[in-house]
């Protein structure tokens, strides 16, 4: 039975081999083909993947390049660039700032120089106001004064009073009538105020002419009581003579030394 089964095996494995080796060699050679393809693939996929790698660093790269050069174009370099902008800001201060104080010291000079000017302007106007004043007061004292003069005369000493004396009076009066009348309206034009202030003074001053002027027309030499008319002018004339001084004073109390130094 051994010897049968032994003989029956012998004779069954060749042909087992060859079965096998008939199914066996195909299939290790496709599985080997499919292996190798694998392997293929995986390095086509792994070069696919690598070279894509390398495109992508490349453009990063070459974008990256760009930005600078564009970056550069612009603002330049910031290692280069940042000390001439502080440079440059500081160079801008500078000059803003002495335009600043040139102008602001030119203003500060111009005001000084209109202030000066102003000063000496209204200095000049005042002393010119002064003395013009000063002129009409000595004309009014002196035809007050004439008035007073005449008019004592012909109170206190009519039998000494002469034609003469009244010519005389009349001549003085003729000079000094119209100075009076100018120099007042000399003064309107520079202070209306001050005109207005010594206006009664100057009317008095005419007045006061006429009726002594009437009075001495009346008057007949060596006859003395007919200058009774003339003596009765006398006191009006003494105090209107006195009054001069002090409507003069009021009229430019502005406009006085000490005044102008207290208010400066």
């Amino acid at each position: 039975m051994i010897k049968i089964f032994s003989s029956l095996l012998h004779s069954l494995i060749p042909k087992a081999s060859i079965l096998v080796s008939v199914w066996l060699i195909p299939n290790l050679l496709y599985a080997q083909k499919n292996a190798s393809e694998k392997t293929q693939q995986v390095s086509a996929v792994q070069s696919i993947d690598l070279e894509s790698s390398k495109v992508k660093d490349s453009l990063s790269n070459e974008k990256t390049k760009a930005e600078i050069a564009l970056l550069n174009k612009n603002v330049g370099a910031p290692d280069n660039i940042l000390p001439l902008i502080v440079a440059g800001v500081g160079a801008l201060l500078s000059i803003i700032s002495g335009i600043i104080s040139g102008t602001l010291a030119a203003r500060w000079q111009a005001k000084l120089e209109k202030d000066k000017w102003m000063r000496q302007r209204a200095d000049s106007f005042e002393s010119e106001l002064r003395n013009t004043v000063k002129e009409l007061t000595i004309s009014i004292a002196e035809a007050f004064h004439s008035m007073c003069w005449v008019c004592w005369l012909a109170k206190y000493g009519p039998e000494r009073l002469s034609i003469k004396n009244i010519k005389a009076y009349d001549k003085e009066m003729h000079i000094l009538l119209p100075k009076i009348e100018g120099t007042h309206s000399v003064i309107a034009g520079m202070d209306y105020q001050v005109y207005q202030k010594i206006r009664p003074l100057v009317k008095n001053v005419i007045k006061l002419d006429a009726q002594i002027g009437s009075a001495g027309l009346t008057f007949i030499e060596n006859q003395p009581y007919t200058a009774l008319a003339l003596a009765k002018f006398h006191d009006e004339s003494v105090s209107s003579e006195k009054s001069v001084s002090d409507i003069i004073a009021e009229a430019i109390q502005h406009y006085s030394v000490k005044s102008n130094n207290t208010e400066k």
